[in-house]
């Protein structure tokens, strides 16, 4: 109906004036100009009506498809592997992706169907025109060419301008965030570093906004040039009008009727336009966000492999020769490492930093793919094992844990999420790593919601510590990872913790990285790297007499604690 009421319209304002321009000859053309008066409202209600119903049933449509797309954008982003989350290109993609979201399918469906039907409209009002002439419809339709290519030229650009300033863009939104949020707030005002990088961000704006005035001025250049054009056949028109009524060929309501018929047509090829320009422009983005869709991820995330039994048994974890290194780098991480952990053995990692050894890890995890050598669970590759089934026989406490701006319910229960609804069992693991005083503390118990961010509860670097190692202890798993557990901790906090530790890793296969000593004394193994390589391997006391790496700095951590306050806490503690 939408499509028909501009030549309906147009007819029916050329019979109202020509009934308004003939009252005075009969008091017909009176009831027929009041006719035609109450029939174009009604009918521009009408439409109204019906244009306002397709636009709800349109967004109820758009908001589902929002929903699914960015679900699946989720779901692609949680199917990634960690290392793919270690290139910053990946980022780039996510970005411009996540920008094809807010342009996705359903608009540039609703832009097709809008020119569908203003084409419709162009149909019925050509009829009109051409019963006049024949050439007025092929002139508007040369004219208004040329704008619609300076727009889909103008779009282009814009996109390409967009894709080039990505990386830069995420810079400076960075550094936005850093002087807007909670986290850095405090390093912000002590070393005065405001103004500092707000002049980082400002660089960054002002060396990118240049590039989009360009092109602002570009398009605007190109829109006049085809308005001009455009403006010109429209004065083209006229003049021929005017010479058709001059010679009595045209009343004045068909003079006024074809000339609304050809700014409607000008109206109707701007929306065309429009259209064709945003659907261009909408495509580059939404293939975007169906080119990070189709990223190819790890196949032995979610594979299933029949051989691999649900109970999955190992009596060691065998490291066979692996090399790692990142990406697009010539740097080995870790150089041609070899070890095996039995069953229910504890192994400490230590070594400087940078020395290999959560990558070593996270080789073993299978969230890195090693680029030489084999890793087996018992003589099970760790290539034919899916991750899914492998995780769920671990548990972790990484040192960068994450603050989930949850409840305290939550941040305990993600550990094993099954047991969510299982209070009892989350007030237990509460007493056992000792913040039950924490939960009587909470206004609302284990459901107050924790950390700023949504208005919860903030906790001291210690408390969230001890929530991570809770959400570690609250899965039952066959091998138990320690990154640095303890490193927020007080020596008395961290004492308690490692007791807790010690009962929970017994009959467990448990790695702990470090680099205090001292609770690792008496890990049945202690592995020493550096430069990505093992470059010794005991126990304590065997590598204290080989007087190597690790004694080295065991006596200089040594010489720490004897100067420290807390020295029999950290005595107590290398009884882990």
């Amino acid at each position: 109906m939408a499509s028909f009421f501009p030549a309906m319209q147009i007819w029916l304002q050329k019979e109202l004036i020509n009934s308004i321009s003939q009252i005075s000859t009969s008091h017909i053309f009176f009831q027929k100009a009041i006719q035609f008066a109450i029939i174009i409202v009604v009918a521009s209600v009408i439409v109204t009506i019906f244009t306002e119903l397709a636009k709800i049933i349109y967004q109820k449509i758009k908001i589902k498809m929002q929903y699914k797309l960015k679900k699946k954008l989720l779901q692609k982003s949680g199917s990634l592997s960690l290392i793919q989350f270690e290139d910053s290109r990946i980022y780039d993609q996510l970005g411009i992706a996540d920008e094809g979201l807010n342009k996705n399918v359903m608009d540039v469906i609703n832009s097709l169907l809008l020119i569908v039907q203003q084409i419709s409209s162009l149909i019925v009002v050509y009829g009109l025109l051409s019963s006049i002439s024949w050439y007025i419809p092929l002139v508007l339709i040369a004219a208004s060419i040329p704008g619609m290519i300076f727009l889909i030229i103008s779009k282009n650009q814009q996109f390409k301008i967009t894709l080039f300033t990505l990386p830069q863009g995420r810079e400076a939104e960075y550094l936005a965030r850093l002087i807007t949020r909670r986290e850095a707030a405090k390093e912000i005002r002590i070393f005065n570093l405001s103004g500092y990088l707000i002049d980082q961000w400002s660089r960054i704006i002002l060396a990118i906004n240049p590039l989009f005035i360009r092109q602002a001025i570009k398009e605007s250049r190109n829109r006049v040039l085809g308005a001009t054009i455009l403006q010109a056949s429209m004065l083209l028109i006229s003049l021929v009008l005017i010479f058709s009524m001059d010679r009595g060929h045209l009343t004045i309501g068909d003079y006024v009727a074809l000339i609304a018929a050809v700014a409607t047509v000008q109206g109707i090829f701007g929306i065309i336009s429009m259209h064709v320009g945003l659907i261009y422009e909408m495509s580059m983005y939404v293939n975007k966000l169906f080119d990070f869709f189709d990223i190819n991820i790890d196949d032995n995330i979610s594979a299933e492999n029949e051989s691999v039994k649900d109970d999955m048994n190992f009596d060691k974890i065998q490291v066979d020769n692996i090399t790692f290194r990142f990406p697009d780098r010539e740097e080995k991480i870790l150089d041609k490492v070899s070890l095996t952990i039995n069953k229910g053995e504890t192994i400490a990692i230590v070594g400087k930093n940078g020395a290999g050894k959560s990558t070593l890890v996270n080789c073993i995890l299978g969230l890195y793919k090693t680029e030489g050598g084999q890793i087996f669970y018992g003589d099970t590759p760790l290539s034919e094992i899916p991750l899914l089934k492998l995780h769920q026989m671990i548990t972790v406490v990484f040192q960068d844990f994450v603050k989930y701006q949850m409840t305290f319910k939550q941040n305990i229960a993600l550990g094993n999420i099954e047991h969510l609804d299982n209070e009892s069992n989350i007030i237990s693991i509460s007493e056992q790593v000792g913040i039950s005083g924490l939960v009587n503390s909470l206004e609302n118990g284990i459901n107050t919601r924790i950390g700023k961010e949504f208005g919860g509860t903030e906790l001291s670097g210690g408390q969230w510590q001890k929530l991570a190692i809770a959400r570690a202890m609250a899965r039952s798993a066959e091998i138990l990872i320690l990154d640095e557990p303890t490193a927020s901790l007080d020596p008395l906090s961290e004492l308690e913790v490692f007791d807790h530790f010690r009962d929970l890793s017994k009959g467990k296969t448990t790695l702990i990285i470090a680099h205090r000593l001292g609770p690792v004394r008496h890990a049945d193994r202690i592995l020493v790297m550096d430069n990505g390589q093992i470059i010794e391997s005991g126990t304590h006391d065997e590598l204290i007499d080989v007087n190597g790496e690790y004694a080295k700095m065991y006596n200089s951590q040594a010489k720490w604690y004897s100067t420290n306050t807390n020295n029999e806490n950290e005595k107590q503690l290398s009884a882990f």
